[in-house]
């Protein structure tokens, strides 16, 4: 067995020659010379390594005008130049489930970036990195990819900005005032966090719900007292703007178990119960996010505090029956029904900005500049 070492790009492309040869997909020189763009003598060097320094039963089917293996074969360990080779195969699941998306572009060029960069050597077992790791990634977030590089680019530039944002509790777009501070990335989701200059605070925003985004060139200087990940702490998930409160929440045995799993929050605590059941405890400043998590496991669980919480979830499920009376309809599973032509919805109005005054510089928000 050889002992070179070698680059990050030629371990990435004879990783995936070889697990097109062991699908049985039979992969030509042109395959991979389309997949990587690189020359035939490349591709034919690449196929060589496979099978001369790696010992792999590589044949040529001239029928299929592809390779295959003789025999079954798994890659060994071999010495590369990559103190982070967990990244290469990490990255590389990642970009087979963004193949067909408009961020697979990007996302191509940053792993080139990053594997072209690597220097460190290591030595790693390549066959059980691809065996032990399997990703199941949920499908990509809608994201309009020119709203996603324009407020990039005004928090790059600490600029004010005008978002034209759908608000799912009004079912209308509103526009608001922004010093955008951060993109965040949470659990698939894309937040903007910034000053609201409305509401005089910091805010979160899914990035999908932003409509449009308008640029003002006026400049801002964000609070130096901002902190993002104890703003993380108390906004992902089940955070908020209000005051801290404590929920909980009682599951039966069907659904004890996936709740006791579950990271759910960084406050949760599991208090079993004799027959079975569980009861979580939560401390969170906003229950939104709550009563979605609890309505999502039907007639398994039921609230105990805070009252007006159990309120919420009674009334809403008293609007969920008057949908599905069945006395006012009866559809097969199959059905769906048609909105009514005469129904006629405003969320497409926007509303005017609300102008408020610019923060002091003793508030908490950032100060403004000068365009």
């Amino acid at each position: 067995m050889a002992q070179e070492v070698y680059t990050a790009e030629q371990i990435r492309r004879m990783i995936w020659l070889h697990q097109q040869i062991a699908a049985g997909r039979y992969p030509s020189i042109q395959d991979h010379m389309d997949q990587f763009e690189v020359s035939q003598a490349t591709a034919y060097k690449d196929l060589a390594l496979l099978r001369d320094e790696f010992g792999a039963p590589v044949k040529l089917d001239r029928e299929r005008g592809g390779y295959y293996y003789t025999e079954t074969f798994e890659l060994p360990a071999v010495s590369l130049t990559n103190g982070e080779l967990l990244s290469i195969v990490v990255l590389e699941n990642i970009l087979k489930h963004y193949e067909t998306t408009p961020f697979y572009l990007q996302l191509e060029r940053a792993f080139k970036k990053i594997t072209a960069s690597l220097q460190d050597e290591v030595v790693v077992n390549l066959q059980s990195l691809i065996d032990t790791l399997d990703f199941r990634i949920s499908p990509e977030p809608e994201v309009n990819l020119t709203i996603y590089a324009v407020l990039l680019s005004a928090i790059r530039n600490r600029e004010w900005i005008r978002i034209h944002y759908f608000s799912g509790q009004k079912a209308m777009i509103t526009i608001k005032h922004m010093a955008p501070y951060h993109l965040l990335n949470y659990k698939g989701n894309w937040y903007l966090v910034g000053y609201n200059l409305e509401k005089q605070d910091i805010r979160d925003f899914l990035v999908n719900r932003i409509m449009k985004v308008e640029r003002t060139g006026e400049h801002f200087e964000p609070d130096p007292s901002f902190d993002l990940k104890q703003h993380q702490e108390k906004s992902v998930l089940l955070g908020g703007n209000a005051r801290e409160q404590i929920v909980e929440v009682l599951f039966d045995k069907f659904a004890s178990h996936w709740v006791r799993i579950e990271n759910l929050h960084h406050t949760k605590e599991i208090i079993e119960q004799d027959d079975g059941t569980v009861i979580v405890r939560l401390k969170v400043t906003s229950l939104e996010n709550v009563l979605r998590w609890v309505l999502s496991f039907g007639e398994h669980c039921r609230v105990l505090k805070p009252a007006h919480l159990r309120n919420k979830v009674y009334r809403t499920i008293r609007r969920m029956r008057k949908v599905y009376d069945t006395r006012q309809f009866i559809l097969p599973d199959y059905a769906t029904v048609e909105p009514s032509p005469t129904a006629k919805s405003n969320s497409d109005q926007p509303t005017a900005a609300t102008t408020s005054p610019a923060p002091h510089a003793h508030s908490a928000g950032p100060v403004r500049g000068h365009r």
